[in-house]
């Protein structure tokens, strides 16, 4: 990617996508314990315990939305994000790697998306670019795209 945007010219941005892992959502329920101490916490915040709907030393949640650290999470963020970028952003997976996409602008020029986890690089004109990552930014929340030779940790 980095190789054909210096030969065409393009400008590269990088971004990193807020949460993630928990914007997607189950197909089935998962079941867990309340987490040690969540007990505690609530009668910490909420004061008197007695009028809670349940009990969490004898009730399970019920989770359906993405938990990060599942075996699972990743692909629930993927069948999330992907679609976006192919369906409504209209790029498309090169042959040799699915993480890098392409997008061929009416010109000609190429718009390349490289897709890592929950961080992406965007490579094309400049308005291009920014178009694309404010596209992202506005349906998942990022941290603010910066062009990717800045040395921003983050």
């Amino acid at each position: 990617m980095c190789a054909t945007a210096a030969h065409v010219g393009l400008t590269i941005l990088q971004d990193d996508i807020n949460d993630a892992y928990l914007l997607g959502r189950r197909d089935s329920p998962i079941y867990m314990h309340f987490p040690y101490g969540m007990a505690d916490y609530f009668a910490y915040v909420h004061g008197d315990v007695s009028n809670w709907p349940c009990d969490p030393a004898t009730h399970v949640l019920e989770i359906w939305g993405n938990i990060w650290g599942h075996p699972d999470a990743g692909w629930i963020w993927h069948n999330v994000v992907y679609p976006f970028i192919t369906d409504e952003l209209g790029f498309a997976p090169t042959p040799l790697d699915p993480c890098l996409l392409v997008r061929h602008e009416p010109d000609g020029t190429p718009t390349l998306l490289l897709l890592f986890v929950d961080d992406y690089f965007v490579a094309g004109t400049a308005a291009v670019a920014a178009s694309v990552s404010a596209a992202m930014s506005a349906r998942f929340g990022t941290k603010g795209a910066h062009p990717a030779d800045d040395a921003r940790v983050g």
